[in-house]
């Protein structure tokens, strides 16, 4: 999490992920060769906004938080029930 808070001080959020992500489509590129067919696009579209949005609000909240309390509520999120009895709400 200090990573993400660390390389968001120096580059805007936005611009950090689309790099990231373009990275990671090459390398699928390369791996993959191939295109998906249409229904897989069609479907996989709309999740892909949705989770690009997640990483989106993910990140900004780990820039604008504090590293211990960004890792606890990851953790809570993360641990669920078990989390719940060792943290305390907020």
């Amino acid at each position: 999490m200090r990573l993400v808070k660390d390389a968001t001080s120096q580059y805007p959020t936005l611009p950090f992920l689309a790099v990231r992500f373009a990275l990671a489509a090459m390398v699928m590129a390369v791996v993959v060769h191939r295109l998906p067919p249409r229904r897989v696009l069609v479907v996989g579209i709309p999740i892909g906004v949705a989770l690009a949005a997640g990483y989106l609000l993910q990140t900004v909240g780990l820039a604008t938080t504090s590293p211990g309390n960004a890792a606890a509520r990851c953790a809570r999120v993360a641990g669920g029930p078990c989390a719940k009895s060792c943290c305390r709400p907020w």
